[in-house]
């Protein structure tokens, strides 16, 4: 297994907005968890990194979540996970499993994998895509 870019809590920081986000704090064995400074329910939000291997021990990676209390992220909160976790330049991907495989810890959850370095999995959908 190659070694895995380090989870940088300040880099994470930065990316999220240090005027909004309280500092990251240790989650788990290899992750992280930052929370917004606001108390209203209507701005609060948690963010949670964690690295590691998934169904296949050969092959690392990454989840983002974001949660909120009182309704689900939207398109600019994912675009914002998705920087402070991969970059402006890595990919992840938002998963659809099978129903039976669904698993809701928190109502109002959204979550997005890739790989640690941000490498790309899957063909180019965006616009440079022939489909």
């Amino acid at each position: 297994m190659p070694d895995l870019p380090l989870l940088n809590p300040s880099d994470v920081h930065l990316a999220l907005g240090t005027d909004r986000w309280r500092s990251p704090r240790p989650f788990g064995p290899a992750g992280l968890v930052i929370d917004t400074i606001s108390d209203s329910a209507h701005s609060r939000a948690r963010v949670i990194i964690t690295d590691g291997p998934h169904d296949d021990p050969e092959v690392d990676w990454r989840h983002a979540s974001m949660s909120r209390p009182l309704r689900n992220p939207d398109y600019d909160d994912l675009v914002l996970l998705k920087a402070a976790a991969w970059g402006d330049d890595g990919y992840a991907y938002q998963v659809f499993p099978a129903r039976s495989e669904h698993v809701n810890i928190h109502e109002h959850a959204l979550h997005l994998w890739g790989t640690p370095t941000g490498a790309r999995l899957l063909p180019a959908f965006g616009s440079n895509s022939s489909i």
